[in-house]
């Protein structure tokens, strides 16, 4: 018989990810909710520390998650 870990059955806990996204919903948007790019840099750069690369980085793993939807020239609409 195997034995079932406890850790698999531990809920997640604290996720880096959704302060991101808590910090982009949190920002002023325009008419169709979208959140505009400076916005979002200034958001999560400043208060995470991270560079303007890491935060693209960040924004396309968010929407690969299916959290975000990015507007091309536009800024990120938060689902």
């Amino acid at each position: 018989m195997r034995k079932i870990s406890r850790q698999t059955n531990k809920p997640r806990g604290f996720d880096l990810h959704e302060v991101a996204l808590d910090r982009i919903a949190c920002c002023k948007t325009s008419y169709g909710g979208i959140v505009s790019f400076p916005d979002i840099f200034l958001a999560i750069g400043r208060s995470m520390q991270l560079k303007k690369q890491d935060v693209w980085n960040l924004l396309f793993l968010l929407q690969k998650r299916g959290r975000i939807k990015i507007i091309r020239f536009k800024g990120v609409i938060v689902k």
